[in-house]
């Protein structure tokens, strides 16, 4: 499986696994187990960015992504690509599923994610709070 070391170190410890954070969307969260982390699809469309964001004219097309999904259940929200990490960009992200748009934190560690949890975890919610890049393919 292609995810770095320390992030499966981390997820290998049962009482790593279970995070409260005190702001955002995402308050509480489990972890997924190394074991249990499989490869998704997350998918890009220009629509999305074409409508919301930096494209011109749309090229009417959609890119997938390959990424591993880390977090296994949270408050209120579909987990799915909420923290996730995409071994194409070698890079922690999130994918919004619902908007068909994903953002990388280029980088970044799972020990910088550690030392400020709750704007990683809930990026897409705040992007101005991380620094971050989105996929585009069409720029």
């Amino acid at each position: 499986m292609s995810i770095p070391e320390d992030l499966r170190d981390y997820l290998s410890k049962p009482e790593n696994r279970e995070m409260t954070l005190v702001a955002g969307e995402v308050r509480r969260l489990r972890f997924f187990e190394p074991d249990e982390l499989t490869p998704q699809k997350f998918i890009v469309d220009s629509f999305e960015l074409h409508l919301n964001g930096p494209l011109a004219s749309d090229p009417e097309e959609q890119r997938e992504y390959v990424g591993y999904s880390l977090i296994k259940e949270c408050n209120d929200y579909s987990p799915e690509g909420v923290l996730a990490w995409f071994p194409e960009f070698k890079a922690y992200g999130s994918a919004d599923t619902d908007h068909q748009r994903i953002m990388i934190y280029p980088g970044i560690t799972w020990s910088d994610i550690l030392r400020e949890p709750t704007w990683f975890i809930n990026g897409q919610w705040y992007p101005d709070r991380v620094a971050h890049e989105e996929v585009n393919p069409w720029m």
